[in-house]
């Protein structure tokens, strides 16, 4: 990560991360029945990938207490579906290690009484693919906005107030497992 002084007030923050991921997993119980009820179904999953996060900052001072910021952020995702926690299901060829979000905000942040009361407000997009419960992959749009109020008088004390609204949309309907959309 680098933080990049443009100008006084002006300001870039550029980050890169990657992340290698070799996961190895067996179903024991596929294992002791695959090959009594369905010959040839795999018991074992072996993958090996690398996924990437990048982010870039942009935050302009327009005093030393008032700062704006535009934040971008795009990352690859590793895990099964949502549904079942996370993680590798392991008898499918379907984990899919590679599921893109993008992240768009920008917002801005006002400090008062002296550095112990903190407001801010943002407005963002995220685009965002997650795997489901039939193995398949669906697009997810969330656009909103927050507004947020902190104070904190000292290190022990401290209260938040904070509003968010979300609009979120899919491309698609769920699958639907038991008559329950998640």
């Amino acid at each position: 990560q680098d933080n990049i002084k443009l100008t006084e007030d002006l300001a870039l923050d550029l980050g890169a991360r990657a992340d290698y991921v070799a996961a190895e997993s067996v179903d024991p119980f596929a294992a002791l029945v695959a090959p009594l009820v369905a010959p040839g179904t795999p018991a074992t999953y072996d993958d090996e990938v690398i996924v990437a996060n990048l982010n870039g900052s942009l935050t302009y001072a327009f005093k030393p207490t008032l700062k704006g910021y535009l934040t971008y952020n795009y990352s690859e995702n590793y895990g099964g579906a949502v549904g079942n926690g996370g993680g590798i299901k392991p008898v499918s060829s379907k984990n899919d290690f590679r599921q893109p979000s993008t992240l768009w905000e920008a917002g801005i942040k006002q400090s008062l009484l002296e550095n112990k009361l903190f407001l801010g407000a943002a407005a963002f997009r995220q685009e965002r693919v997650a795997t489901q419960l039939d193995g398949s992959n669906r697009a997810f749009t969330y656009d909103g906005f927050e507004i947020e109020l902190n104070y904190q008088p000292n290190k022990n004390f401290y209260v938040t107030v904070a509003y968010s609204y979300l609009d979120a949309h899919s491309d698609r309907p769920q699958f639907d497992v038991n008559n329950v959309a998640y």
